[in-house]
Parts: C-alpha cells; sequence; structure tokens
C-alpha cells in the first residue's frame, strides 16, 4: 500500500479579478465554486496495487476559501471523497492512466487520469 498526502495552499492580495482568485481544488468540486481571496486543501489517496500493472486507490479531501467573504473560522469546509483505478501502460517511464469517481456536496464527478490525480 502506498499513502500520498496533498496540501495545497493559494494566497492573493491586491486589486485581483474574480476570476483570477484562489480556489479550492479538490477531485470532486467543481472548480472555483469555492473561491476567495485565500485558499487551502489537503487531500489523501492510499492506493494498492494488485498486480504489478493494475492498482486501485481511495481518497479524501478537505479545503477551505476564505479572506475577503469571510473569516477563515466563518468560511464553510469543503470535503470530497473517491475512489479509482489506474493501468501502468508505460512501465520503463511510470505512467499511469485510469478512471477516478469523486462526490463531495452535492456534487459528483467523473475524471480520466493520465499520470497523477495531482499536478
Amino acid at each position: 500500500m502506498i499513502l500520498g498526502l496533498r496540501v495545497d495552499t493559494k494566497f492573493s492580495t491586491g486589486d485581483i479579478p474574480f476570476y483570477a482568485q484562489p480556489y479550492v481544488d479538490l477531485r470532486g468540486v467543481q472548480k472555483g465554486r469555492y473561491q476567495d481571496r485565500n485558499a487551502v486543501a489537503t487531500e489523501a489517496e492510499l492506493r494498492w496495487d494488485l498486480t504489478p500493472r493494475w492498482s486501485v486507490l481511495g481518497f479524501t479531501g478537505i479545503g477551505k476559501a476564505y479572506g475577503q467573504l469571510q473569516s477563515f473560522s466563518e468560511a464553510q469546509n469543503v470535503q470530497s471523497v473517491g475512489a479509482g483505478f489506474r493501468y501502468l501502460i508505460a512501465r520503463k517511464l511510470g505512467l499511469s492512466i485510469g478512471i477516478d469517481v469523486a462526490h463531495s456536496k452535492n456534487q459528483n464527478a467523473f475524471y480520466i487520469q493520465i499520470g497523477s490525480g495531482w499536478r
């Protein structure tokens, strides 16, 4: 089993247009839905290799956008959970492909992944 952890922080200052402000970036959460001056997110992924080429994984995350509209303590926590599988398509390169299905508050998402689910 392999455990992966990710922490993502984004901060902004000055006069930025709304479309360039930081947002919560988690699988299962619509891009830009939770957006403010600052955004933080953390995600954990647990992968189990079934065979040398096939793996299954589960992940969960939590994030928050805050700053101008709400303070950190007032801002809503956004949570997501999901599962997926990977197939190691290029052994020498370590490149895998797969599918992830994720859920957060009132949202479901389906992803076709090439490489990691994280940037």
